[in-house]
């Protein structure tokens, strides 16, 4: 069984957002794989993670775009947490 398993609940309806979650999801998933190996592979743990943070600046970017649309209730505090996870991973 996967450490975080892919469930509908996480569609949003939006086809570009739900492949980005989708992409988060199996690479939490890969990351954790690895990890729990009992000797893991560095380069394996270390292409993941630069994966998730080229995944997180990608995804932030569509994401504010959308959010800043007009009339999109809560996007001023949804960017707001996408700056300060960006701030916490640097």
């Amino acid at each position: 069984m996967a450490f975080m398993p892919w469930t509908d609940a996480f569609l949003t309806g939006f086809r570009i957002i739900d492949i980005q979650h989708r992409w988060l999801v199996d690479a939490t998933n890969r990351w954790y794989d690895e990890a729990s190996q009992p000797e893991p592979d560095p380069q394996v743990i270390g292409e993941v993670l630069d994966g998730l943070m080229d995944y997180a600046d990608n995804h932030f970017r569509v994401e504010n775009g959308m959010l800043n649309r007009p009339g999109y209730p809560g996007s001023e505090g949804h960017i707001a947490e996408h700056a300060n996870f960006a701030v916490q991973a640097a």
